[in-house]
């Protein structure tokens, strides 16, 4: 239950400080996080320039996924330098647009 109350906390807090970096992206630029939960269940978050939204229910994935356990999630916000090193090592898997993945990320 902790790592559900930090997502919503992080999906929150990303709204409030860094939703006008999303502006720019475009309407096709979107995203579908899902991070894994330690009991094997997920969370997704729509990401667009709407900001992130947290899905409820079954969610229609768009052509762009990235999938990212919760514990490597918290990780990489501590330290940024991390995502080399789990996108190499298969630890955050991207699918669709990789450059559109990369650019929609960073916005972030």
């Amino acid at each position: 239950m902790k790592e559900v109350q930090e997502i919503y906390r992080i999906v929150e807090e990303i709204n409030q400080s860094h939703k006008h970096h999303l502006d720019s992206l475009e309407e096709k630029d979107e995203l579908l996080l899902l991070i894994k939960l330690e009991n094997g269940k997920h969370i997704s978050v729509k990401v667009s320039r709407e900001g992130l939204d947290i899905q409820k229910g079954e969610v229609e994935k768009p052509r762009n996924v990235v999938e990212i356990a919760a514990k490597d999630l918290f990780r990489l916000i501590n330290n940024r330098s991390y995502i080399v090193r789990y996108l190499t090592t298969g630890r955050i898997k991207i699918r669709g647009d990789i450059k559109r993945v990369l650019r929609i990320l960073q916005n972030i």
